[in-house]
């Protein structure tokens, strides 16, 4: 047997099995059910949560946390703000002045629409 005839007896090989396994396919899940036949599938459990979610943070004392005072401690209770992003806004904070409005936080690293939407409603810029 030469090179060309071992490579089309693969190529042969590898067709066939495709059209074995297309031919499969199509019997297993193409073909609808027989008259007369009537498939049940049990309906899904809805899974008890393990964990139950966190609570969403309230402003402290019931007041919007003001980002030009806050300290890294408390922006780091806000939703979606870790250590990270607590040291960001401080920085910028320092290097630029206060936040003239709360959407200016969007111009900190990492702190895009959706954190934003976030918490939102939980900050200030003071009065």
């Amino acid at each position: 047997m030469t090179a060309w005839q071992r490579n089309a007896y693969r190529t042969a090989l590898v067709i066939a099995a495709a059209v074995g396994l297309m031919g499969a396919a199509w019997l297993a899940f193409g073909q609808p059910s027989p008259a007369g036949v009537k498939v049940v599938t049990p309906p899904e459990r809805e899974a008890a949560p393990s964990v139950a979610p966190a609570p969403t943070p309230t402003p402290i004392g019931g007041a919007p946390l003001n980002i030009n005072t806050a300290s890294r401690a408390e922006l780091e209770r806000l939703p979606r703000i870790g250590e990270v992003l607590a040291d960001r806004i401080v920085e910028y904070r320092m290097a630029n002045g206060p936040y003239l409005r709360t959407d200016h936080l969007m111009a900190v690293r990492g702190i895009g629409p959706t954190i934003y939407e976030a918490i939102r409603d939980l900050i200030s810029v003071g009065e």
